[in-house]
């Protein structure tokens, strides 16, 4: 996979994480947003700060949260 493609990859995970925290319409908002499940606000405000901190996730791989009641951190 290219770097740019890598990088779309990460950007649609980076803008669903932000969507189905933030958006209240979103289909899958009651099992985050809904229940308290937040962004913190580094990665909230700048794709750049989440993907120098998570980087491309490596193929078959998805990510996840350590802590299922906690929030989208480092």
């Amino acid at each position: 996979m290219s770097r740019d493609m890598a990088r779309k990859k990460a950007h649609t995970r980076w803008h669903g994480i932000v969507q189905r925290c933030t958006d209240p319409s979103h289909p899958r908002w009651d099992d985050y947003g809904g229940r308290g499940i937040t962004v913190c606000d580094e990665w909230l405000t700048s794709f750049e700060t989440f993907y120098a901190y998570v980087g491309d996730a490596p193929a078959g791989l998805s990510l996840a949260r350590i802590d299922n009641d906690r929030g989208y951190e480092p």
